[in-house]
């Protein structure tokens, strides 16, 4: 059974679970300072009259303590009321410094008035220690970057009630800077299957600014033009474009050298784009993206088990095999050797953005364009989520589930002076702790830490594992486009609303490019976050643990000839076999359950 949980009247949460499984924007209710709290109050003798406050996030009524400050975004704890301190236990890089030595610890009690008791868990063990500490019963208040799993957050959740329904905490009053992003797409992903919320989001901006977290392949256009070649439009266009190339041999390695589709199967793999040519609308571009749910002509099929499409994928890739269109070494080629191919002028396809490979003539290089085909009419790129969860979560045991609640809201807040993400310093002018200062930098038009404050012989990344919290914090809107700008505007300075690119920096050659060729075309597919059942998690597990081996192993003798193609038959019934048949079944009744949520 669940734990109860501490700072809410029992009746009143009751109709708050009911109001959030129901449609967004639910009418109010009133509360009543006489009813009742449950056991686990907060410890404070003092408690406001309880208040009515509803959000477009679901219904929460809540008696608000009276240490809070509900007027401002800081300080979270009214100055003057007792000294509350936090536990918390966050993950961290193993190079990271002392906790009160960081600035955000100095900010937090300056600013907000509250102190943290922390406990980094590194990540390095981070699997272990999550473990004990989960099955140990005494949780810190909240958790941060514990990496939660959907799996998780339903077993720890919605199973064990060992983490806060944060839902039920979610209001105007309480937490106005999370109810501002409190999209229908964020309800979606953060909702467990009961209804709940044990964990809070990490944003991200939609494919049109965060166009790098988009599936990307990019060709040498310099290369094409050369040979009087238009960009690919159809798989037809790109395979006679890798022939081209092949045979021109554009920097003079000698054709046995030259291998157009770059990258390996399991290092940078090219192949993902043919699946999606094919119409296999997928975000996978990792080895098993054959064995993965997509959406083709609107249902929800995986491509091995699709075989009267998925054949001609593989009667391609032979081809390309066989005629050195890809590298003999395929299937064992590692990212170094990917890179140094690059490089050499023995590659006209790459999948990253090609500066990281260290090539010079990275602005020679564009964005693919989704290819259309006889089997897909119309160009589709898989789009990338905008929220991901698991980057934090509160104990069902806290004593201050309103504070928590308050205090996370900090970073979903765009007031200003909010601290509104760990990595990116305070972005005020009056406050300098440490190292750390925030200034408008002219050249990128955006705020940026002042790299003449690091210590001496410290590069960016090196400063922030040590001197900085949470360098890869996954929760909060810090990093969102819309509070970006307005942190520029706190600060004096004016920002485009949508992201410019220079293309004369590697950086944002890549980008621009992307959103040119690729974000036009960007479609959803299956959902990357979704909530099943211990028994049905396990399953797939079962399932997933036999099957996608195994694909792999026969994708690779098909594609290398070790195996006829012939055989495909033989290789359908031998998945259905393994339990292919349920395993797509499992896959459509959650994209199903996702849509009529």
């Amino acid at each position: 059974m669940r734990k109860k949980t501490k700072g809410r009247i029992t009746a009143m949460a009751m109709a708050c679970v009911m109001l959030f499984m129901g449609a967004c924007g639910a009418q109010p209710s009133t509360g009543d300072a006489a009813q009742e709290t449950d056991s686990r109050q907060s410890g404070e003798s003092a408690q406001s009259e309880s208040t009515a406050a509803e959000s477009e996030a679901g219904a929460a009524v809540s008696e608000y303590p009276d240490y809070l400050n509900l007027d401002n975004t800081y300080p979270v704890i009214k100055e003057g009321a007792e000294p509350i301190k936090l536990r918390v236990a966050m993950t961290m890089q193993d190079a990271s410094g002392e906790w009160d030595d960081l600035w955000l610890s100095k900010y937090l009690k300056d600013k907000y008035n509250i102190e943290l008791e922390m406990e980094y868990l590194y990540y390095s063990t981070l699997s272990e220690r999550k473990s004990l500490m989960l099955n140990s019963g005494d949780l810190p208040d909240i958790m941060i970057n514990w990496n939660f799993t959907a799996d998780e957050l339903v077993k720890y959740g919605q199973e064990e009630g060992l983490l806060l329904r944060c839902d039920e905490y979610m209001n105007e009053t309480l937490t106005p800077g999370l109810v501002h992003y409190w999209s229908d797409e964020v309800r979606k992903a953060c909702t467990t299957p009961d209804g709940h919320v044990y964990s809070l989001p990490n944003l991200k901006d939609g494919s049109g600014e965060n166009v790098g977290s988009l599936s990307r392949l990019f060709i040498n256009k310099a290369w094409l033009d050369e040979l009087g070649l238009e960009m690919p439009r159809t798989l037809d266009e790109f395979v006679d474009a890798m022939y081209a190339i092949k045979e021109a041999d554009p920097a003079g390695v000698g054709s046995e050298n030259l291998f157009p589709l770059g990258g390996g199967m399991t290092t940078e793999n090219t192949t993902w784009y043919l699946l999606n040519a094919l119409g296999y609308n997928t975000a996978s571009t990792t080895v098993n993206a054959s064995a993965t749910p997509c959406i083709r002509d609107g249902e929800v099929v995986i491509p091995v088990y699709d075989m009267d499409v998925y054949q001609e994928y593989l009667k391609l890739m032979n081809q390309f095999y066989q005629d050195g269109i890809i590298n003999s070494n395929f299937f064992t080629i590692e990212t170094t050797e990917v890179n140094a191919q690059m490089n050499a002028g023995q590659t006209a396809v790459y999948n990253n953005a090609p500066f990281v490979s260290g090539i010079s003539t990275w602005s020679d290089w564009a964005a693919c364009y989704p290819l259309t085909s006889d089997w897909q009419e119309e160009p589709e790129a898989a789009d990338s989520p905008t929220v991901t969860i698991g980057g934090v979560a509160i104990s069902a045991d806290t004593e201050y589930p309103e504070l928590c609640m308050r205090f996370l809201d900090i970073f979903y807040n765009n007031n200003p002076d909010s601290c509104r993400q760990f990595w990116g310093g305070p972005g005020d002018p009056q406050y300098d702790y440490g190292y750390v200062t925030v200034r408008w930098d002219e050249e990128a038009q955006e705020m940026r830490m002042d790299a003449s404050k690091f210590p001496e012989g410290y590069a960016e990344w090196d400063y922030m594992v040590e001197f900085m919290a949470g360098n890869t914090m996954d929760f909060g809107a810090g990093g969102l486009r819309e509070s970006i700008v307005k942190r520029a505007a706190d600060n004096g300075h004016e920002m485009a609303p949508h992201q410019e690119y220079d293309v004369t920096i590697p950086d944002h050659h890549w980008r621009a490019s992307m959103a040119e060729n690729v974000v036009p075309y960007v479609k959803d597919t299956f959902p990357t976050i979704y909530y099943v059942d211990a028994e049905t998690s396990q399953r797939l597990t079962d399932l997933l643990t036999v099957i996608q081996p195994y694909v792999e192993e026969q994708t690779a003798l098909f594609i290398s000839g070790g195996r006829p193609l012939s055989e495909t038959g033989d290789f359908v019934e031998e998945l259905k076999g393994m339990g292919m048949e349920e395993l797509l079944t499992i896959y459509k009744d959650i994209y199903t359950a996702y849509n009529n949520q």
